[in-house]
Parts: structure tokens; C-alpha cells; sequence
């Protein structure tokens, strides 16, 4: 949740205001336009905007004006809002129109543009502008709806929805199945006629177990349904309860005046074994599908809770224990063996090996030593070693994962949105199909009891749990699975598009090769390549250039012992000198040498060949002549040619994008079997260049790590980088690789298609059931076969078709 004062909203009957930063604004023109804008949206009574504190005080109906049609004016008039971003808790939701119910009711409270619900979760989200006291509008708009909401903190604090689920059912789940297997058995016997009482004392038997089920058990359906009357609006309570009301109040009437519907009929039918089935099926169903629920965010759940309860403090030499989110930068935290890393940190005293796979996916432990970053959440499996904090914890490694897993629960895919749309208006339409089945069968001349059962077969069988249960759980076992292997998806519509990927575009420095540089070849004229090297190694072991550094690595490679360097200058950008056993040696780039007239006739050759293969170039001379040449190559990333590779396998096209020399990039570029590449380009080039890529209507993504990469991350239909880049890289892609392993690259499609394809499973297989089901509920197959469908196996095929939804997304944890 974000804290501010960006906007502010309160509300009367039939009148709202709200004060709303409007970003964009640089003139009095701007100010006229927005107003011009703000006054165009219907509903909208009076603006006023204020160009020194950037606010627009809006008046207008809430009853004729939507907030997320004024943003998207705004936005569209390229002035967008500021609004606030909280994250919610929900509860009471059971099916696909209970999400629809609650972001409805959310959604007219005064100052609230939009509001996403994820069923399978039981979190959310809301953008608003800054409403005084939210959680009070919140029990206000959701009163007497039976949902609730609650202003959520970190994620890792959030309360499991499935383990309270399961905690509140088991009891009248109990009670219920007891009491349906005792009708049940009451009904055989009937049926036997080997009853040891009466029928109407089994009658009224039946009648005292089914009430205690239909009030108490069952209290939770009727509660559902009267609350949804009050809002005039319908969702599965609607659709148990009256299916099982229907079933036990004709019951009732039938054992207690059965001459009033069956005059001559001495012992009526009686449905008290449907009531008590129905509902004990039904709840059993739903105690199933929590923990089918429960095992699918397990994998979040134990991501987001990997801290350490305590972390063992050394200061003035004694240890002393505190909660991790007591920790602040500078402490300093000693880790034994086995225990979990508090925080994230540098380590400055001792060695150890973290085992890193809840973060990366990668089974073997990391050697960690003085100067080696540790992550908080990882364990320390062998060693001890103190670190020092680096970040507080609302700033760790694990709290940005847990802010993008959070997003990524609560943005909904296309799909889902669809499915949503559906769901509204899916009970409605069953109640009305129930009612003319009904009608339909009294008509034919069958007998009500008949008819009856059809109407409760249809009511029980078509409720849309198993529909709003496709794509939310998928996604979050997606989701889940993702952050454990190092693939952390910053929402759902991230997942949907990535499948969809036809081409990908790799940003070249940092992303494909390692952004450091290696010697790639060395030339002397007139001097042994060792003489040569061990000057040129004496004056860059005072410098702190790049190829300083790869200089002394290479030359440490060779056995090669520098010797001091006197009189040591450093040209900025240009090259550095010195003297070196009494020999002046100067070291820099062709204009240094063109400058100080350096003859380079003899190195001319190797010149030409180290540059057009796109390398950097180092120039030596001694004693003013010029004996050496060093190239220096950037070194491609090892995992890069097998992760392309497997793109290719996945029909996928790889391209390179880069903003380097054409002759670097196309160096690369070959090394990697790669045929596309643009060169030289600046940042709005590289977004202009997938412009016209999605132009074709190709759905492109885009690897980076970079500031410069963030424009074409962010125009992407998928941007995906790597963790080990800017911040601003980072929050602008889909998606970001935690360990920067490319291989996950090609991973991060399979997993999306997967997920897509289960997502398709699921939807089918709702919808499929919905449409074969009520058909054979509404008595279809009487006629040809004389077979009436029973409301018990309605209710029982209703429980089935849930949990083989959630069980089909459970298979996505086993995504390697």
C-alpha cells in the first residue's frame, strides 16, 4: 500500500467532489485543456484546476460518472492522474459472481477508480484517490453483502483465505455427512421396508436431522441469498439455497399436511435426503477445493515467509536477538550453520555456502565469502559468517519480490476478465432455465414431485464455482512456481501475452554478454609479447579503466608480476603513462598516438582487423615507438547460445538490439547464430524499432537490464529483465529473472504457454460441464430413456467439477 495526498474524495447524496493531481501540466493551455477534458466526461457538474499544486477539484454524480472513465479521458488527453494503489484482504467470496459482487460495491465508494478481486486468493487491489478512513468506506459499501474486506499489510503478513476456509468448514462438514449418511440409511431401510419405527417416525427423524443441516449447516447459503436479494443481485448461494429451500420446505409441507398436495396419497415423497446431501456434498466439495487451494499458494506462502523470526545482533562484541524488521543498515548480523539470513547484507567476517533456490530455483548452495552479497530469506547451510545490513527490510530483495507476486495475484489476464463478464449474469439466466423447466414438465402433465426435482437438479448442478476457479488458481500455482524457479511475473496478463511471443529482442551489453571486457588478442612489433605485456601491465596496475582491469587479469593469466611505475599520469578518456624501469610507456586510443605523432605503420594491419571485428583497441609504445596492440572483446555470456537455442526449438526468432558499434554488435551477433540485429541505436530508436515489430502485428518481447532499455521494455508486449539492472529496467518489464540466467528465458515461455493451455483446460471443462449438465438436470434424457437426474448427484457432480479444476492447476507445480 502507497501513502499520499495525490487526491481526495467525499461524497453526498447524489453529489460527489474529489481533488484529483493531474500530471502533464506545464502551462496556462494545459490547464484550459484539462478542464476542457474533465468537463467532456458525463456526470461531471463543476472543475476547477489549480496549475501551481497541479489539482483538479471535480464535483460531479457518482450515480452518472464512473472515476475510471475520468481517468481514462485523462489519460487519453495525455494528462494522466495520480491515484493511490492499496491492497485488500477479502473474504465470503464463493464463486465467480461473488468477484464481480465485490468489485461492484468497492467500486461505488466515492473516490475509487477501479478495484480487482482475486477469487482463488481472496486478495485484491484498489486504485482510488486518498479517501479519508477507506477501511470504514469499505465496511460501509460491503455491509450486509456478506463479504468483507480489510486493508492488507506486507504480503508475507496476509492471512491464508484457504486455511480459514478450512477451518470454518470442518465442523458443519462433520455434522452434515453424519447426518446424511443417518437419512440416507433411513431411506434404505424405507426402501426395504425393514424400517424399525413407523414411516412417519422415520419421516420425522429425517425432518429433525435435515433442519439442524438446512438452519445451521446451511445457514451460510441462506445468508448468501438474502443478502443478494438486498443488492437484487445473484450468485451461487442464491442458486444452493434455493435449491435446497425448494427441496425442504416441500418436504415439510409434505410430512406434515400431505393431503393438502397428495389428497389419497398416504406416504408423499419426501426430499429431506436431497436437502441434507445437497448441502453436505456441497460443503464437502468446498472443504476439498480449499486445500486443493491451500496446496496451490504453497509455494507463495513459503516464499513470501522465508525471514527468520530473530536475527542474532553483534554489537560491541556481544550478541543480542531482535525481529528482523528491528534491523537497520549498518547493523552488523552473525549467521551460524542452518539458520536463515535476516536481512540482506554484505558479508564482512567469515565464509558460508547460502542455498539460494527459493530465489533462483538453483538446488546447490552458493560459496559466500568476505565481500559477497547474501540475500534475506536464504539459509546459510555450512559456515558461519557476519554480514552487515545493506537495505531496510521494506526495501529487500524478498519485499520486491513479495510487491511484484502481489501485483502479479491481483492483475487479471483478458481471460479472466471475460470470464468475469460471464459469471454476472450466469446465475440469473440459470434460475430463469430452472423456473421454465419447471414449468415446461408441469405442463407435459408429469407429476410436481417430478418437476420439482428437475428445478433443484438445475439450480444445484449449473452453480459457477468450478467457472470462476479456471483461471485465478492456475494462475497463482503459475505464479508461485515462477518465484520459486527465479521467474517473478509482474501480473496475469503478463502470462497471457507471453505465450503468445513470436519474437524476442536481447539488448546486447549486460544481457547476452557479460558487460565486462576480456583480452581477445595481442600484436607486438619489434618486442617480445612478455616484455611487452609487463610494461604495459606496470601502468595499468594504477588504473581503474576497464580494460585496466582485464589487463591485469590476462596478464595475471600469463605469470606476469608488474614492476612499480613511476611518474604515472592518467589521460580522462583518452589513455595513461609512465616510466617503467627507467623507460617512458604510454598506453591509449589512435587519437592520443595520431596527437603525440606516434608512427603506427607497423601495427596498422593488426588495427584494422582488431576494429572491423567491432573490438576495443589498446595502443602501447616505448620509448616513443609503438610496439604492442591489445584488443579487448566483451565476453558473451555463457548460458546465452544454449538459451537462444532453445528459443529457436520454440519457434521463436531471437533479435538483437543494441545501442554499440555495428561491428561489436554484429561480432556477437554471430558468435550466437543470431541473423537480426540493429546497431547504434539510441533509446527512442530501440522503442521504435519494436514499434514497428508489433506494427505487424508480430507479438514481440524484450530482454534488458539497462536505463537505456527501460522505454522498449515498457512498449514490449512483454519485457523481461534481468535483476541484476537498473531499477527503473526492473519496474518497467512483465517479468524479471531473479539469478539473470538466461536459460529462464526460454523457461518463462514454457511456463506461460502452460499455464495458458491449463487455463484453456480449465475454461473448457467448466463450461463444458454447464453446457452437458443442465440439459441432463432440466430432464432431457427422461423421455428417451426414463432417467431423472438426482439433485444429490447434481450436487455431487457441482463438488466434482470444482475440485478437478483446482486439482488440473495443482499440476502446474510440478513445472521444471
Amino acid at each position: 500500500m502507497t501513502h499520499s495526498t495525490t487526491a481526495t474524495a467525499s461524497a453526498t447524496a447524489g453529489q460527489a467532489s474529489i481533488n484529483l493531481t493531474v500530471t502533464g501540466m506545464h502551462c496556462a493551455s494545459c490547464v484550459a485543456r484539462v478542464e476542457g477534458i474533465i468537463k467532456g466526461v458525463s456526470g461531471v457538474n463543476q472543475v476547477a484546476v489549480n496549475l501551481a499544486t497541479s489539482q483538479a477539484a471535480i464535483k460531479y454524480d457518482p450515480r452518472h460518472l464512473s472515476l475510471e472513465v475520468l481517468a481514462a479521458a485523462l489519460e487519453a488527453g495525455g494528462y494522466p492522474a495520480a491515484f493511490e494503489e492499496t491492497q485488500i484482504e477479502v473474504t465470503g467470496m464463493h464463486c465467480a459472481s461473488c468477484v464481480v459482487r465485490t468489485e461492484d460495491f468497492i467500486k461505488s465508494i466515492p473516490g475509487v477508480v477501479a478495484a480487482s478481486v482475486n477469487y482463488a486468493t481472496g486478495t485484491g487491489s484498489i486504485r482510488h484517490a486518498a479517501i479519508p478512513d477507506l477501511q470504514a468506506q469499505l465496511d460501509a459499501a460491503l455491509a450486509g453483502s456478506g463479504y468483507q474486506a480489510r486493508i492488507a499489510g506486507a504480503l508475507n503478513e496476509l492471512q491464508d483465505p484457504a486455511a480459514a476456509e478450512l477451518a470454518s468448514l470442518k465442523t458443519p462438514l462433520i455434522f452434515s455427512l453424519i447426518a446424511a449418511a443417518i437419512t440416507m440409511l433411513l431411506m434404505l431401510l424405507e426402501h426395504l421396508e425393514r424400517l424399525p419405527a413407523s414411516r412417519a417416525t422415520s419421516g420425522y427423524v429425517q425432518l429433525a436431522l435435515a433442519t439442524a443441516v438446512y438452519f445451521w449447516a446451511g445457514r451460510r447459503f441462506h445468508q448468501g441469498l438474502w443478502s443478494s436479494l438486498k443488492h437484487r443481485t445473484a450468485d451461487m448461494n442464491t442458486l444452493i439455497s434455493l435449491g435446497t429451500s425448494a427441496a425442504y420446505w416441500f418436504s415439510v409441507a409434505a410430512l406434515l399436511q400431505p393431503e393438502l398436495f397428495f389428497t389419497g396419497q398416504h406416504h408423499p415423497e419426501l426430499y429431506f435426503d436431497s436437502t441434507v446431501m445437497i448441502i453436505a456434498l456441497i460443503l464437502l466439495g468446498r472443504y476439498l477445493e480449499a486445500k486443493a487451494k491451500a496446496r496451490s499458494s504453497s509455494a507463495i506462502r513459503k516464499l513470501l515467509n522465508a525471514r527468520p523470526e530473530q536475527a542474532a545482533v553483534v554489537r560491541d562484541g556481544k550478541e543480542t536477538t531482535v525481529r528482523p524488521d528491528d534491523l537497520v543498515p549498518g547493523d552488523i548480523v552473525r549467521v551460524r550453520p542452518g539458520e536463515k539470513i535476516a536481512a540482506d547484507g554484505v558479508i564482512i567476517a567469515g565464509t558460508g555456502a547460502a542455498d539460494e533456490s527459493m530465489l533462483t530455483g538453483e538446488a546447490l548452495p552458493v560459496e559466500k565469502q568476505i565481500g559477497d552479497p547474501v540475500t534475506g530469506g536464504t539459509i546459510n547451510s555450512s559456515g558461519s559468517f557476519d554480514f552487515r545490513v545493506t537495505t531496510y527490510q521494506r526495501d529487500s530483495r524478498l519485499a520486491r519480490i513479495a510487491a511484484l507476486v502481489q501485483q502479479a495475484l491481483t492483475t487479471k489476464p483478458a481471460i479472466q476478465r471475460q470470464v468475469d463478464k460471464v459469471a454476472a449474469v450466469f446465475v440469473p439466466i440459470v434460475i430463469g432455465v430452472a423456473i421454465v423447466t419447471l414449468v415446461v414438465w408441469l405442463l407435459a402433465g408429469a407429476e410436481f414431485a417430478f418437476a420439482l426435482k428437475s428445478l433443484i437438479a438445475v439450480l444445484i448442478i449449473a452453480c459457477p464455482c468450478a467457472l470462476g476457479l479456471a483461471t485465478p488458481v492456475a494462475l497463482m500455482v503459475a505464479v508461485g512456481r515462477g518465484a520459486t524457479l527465479g521467474m517473478l511475473f509482474r501480473g496475469g496478463e503478463s502470462l497471457e501475452q507471453i505465450g503468445k511471443v513470436a519474437k524476442i529482442f536481447f539488448d546486447k551489453t549486460g544481457t547476452l554478454t557479460e558487460g565486462k571486457f576480456r583480452v581477445a588478442a595481442v600484436h607486438v612489433v619489434g618486442i617480445d609479447e612478455q616484455q611487452a605485456l609487463t610494461a604495459i601491465a606496470a601502468v595499468e596496475n594504477r588504473s581503474e579503466h576497464p580494460l585496466a582491469k582485464a589487463l591485469m587479469e590476462y596478464s595475471g593469466s600469463k605469470s606476469i608480476v608488474p614492476p612499480e611505475v613511476a611518474d604515472f599520469i592518467a589521460y580522462a578518456g583518452a589513455g595513461a603513462a609512465g616510466v617503467v624501469d627507467g623507460n617512458p610507456v604510454l598506453l591509449g586510443t589512435k587519437n592520443l598516438f595520431d596527437h603525440r605523432k606516434i608512427d603506427l605503420a607497423g601495427l596498422a594491419p593488426a588495427y584494422e582487423q582488431e576494429t572491423a571485428l567491432g573490438r576495443s583497441v589498446m595502443l602501447a609504445a616505448i620509448d616513443g615507438r609503438a610496439v604492442a596492440l591489445v584488443a579487448f572483446a566483451d565476453v558473451v555470456k555463457p548460458q546465452a547460445r544454449p538459451a537462444l537455442d532453445d528459443l529457436r526449438e520454440l519457434q521463436i526468432a531471437p533479435a538483437i538490439l543494441t545501442g554499440d558499434n555495428q561491428a561489436a554488435a554484429g561480432l556477437v551477433a554471430r558468435e550466437l547464430g543470431v541473423s537480426e540485429v540493429h546497431a547504434e541505436l539510441l533509446p527512442q530508436q530501440k522503442l521504435n524499432t519494436i514499434s514497428a515489430a508489433k506494427a505487424e502485428g508480430m507479438p514481440v518481447g524484450m530482454v534488458g537490464d539497462g536505463v537505456n532499455d527501460a522505454p522498449a521494455l515498457a512498449i514490449a508486449d512483454v519485457g523481461i529483465a534481468l535483476s541484476s539492472g537498473s531499477d527503473i529496467a526492473i519496474e518497467t518489464a512483465a517479468v524479471t529473472l531473479s539469478n539473470n540466467d538466461l536459460t529462464k528465458v526460454p523457461q518463462v515461455i514454457r511456463l506461460a504457454r502452460a499455464t495458458r493451455r491449463n487455463i484453456q483446460q480449465n475454461l473448457f471443462w467448466a463450461f463444458f460441464y454447464n453446457v452437458a449438465a443442465i440439459p441432463i438436470a432440466a430432464g432431457v434424457l427422461y423421455p428417451a430413456f426414463g432417467w431423472q437426474l438426482s439433485p444429490m448427484i447434481a450436487a455431487a457432480a457441482m463438488a466434482i467439477s470444482s475440485v478437478f479444476v483446482v486439482t488440473n492447476a495443482l499440476r502446474l507445480r510440478r513445472f521444471s
